[in-house]
């Protein structure tokens, strides 16, 4: 799987597949073509709706060892989804000093939407 690093200055993201807004000032809806989200500071706790990358990540988290962290950038380059992209969206956020937080948006690029949907999606453009 691909994985487009990008480093944003505010919370706005829309699906690159159907325009959908996803997250935004105090928002997040998931996409339909959305079939994962890591968030940096829950990252063993992922949203994941593709059974072939559940079962991965469930392997992957089984197999690594108590000492060692997530790599989630290798966890991700890994996984031979064809069409499945992930957007690692890097945000500012102000605590205790500059910090950043990182969230995993994974994508597929071959969703199209059910046919009774296409009118309701039209509207969200």
């Amino acid at each position: 799987m691909e994985i487009i690093a990008l480093e944003l200055s505010h919370f706005n993201l829309f699906c690159p597949v159907t325009g959908q807004r996803i997250s935004g000032p105090a928002t997040y809806q998931a996409s339909p073509a959305q079939v994962g989200l890591w968030l940096g500071g829950l990252i063993e706790q992922p949203e994941i709706s593709c059974a072939e990358l559940q079962a991965a990540w469930e392997r992957y988290a089984d197999g690594r060892g108590e000492d060692l962290g997530i790599d989630l950038d290798a966890f991700l380059l890994s996984i031979a989804l064809p069409n499945h992209v992930c957007f690692a969206v890097t945000l500012p956020e102000i605590s205790c000093g500059r910090e950043s937080s990182t969230v995993w948006y994974v994508f597929n690029m071959d969703y199209v939407a059910p046919a009774d949907a296409a009118d309701a999606g039209a509207a969200l453009l």
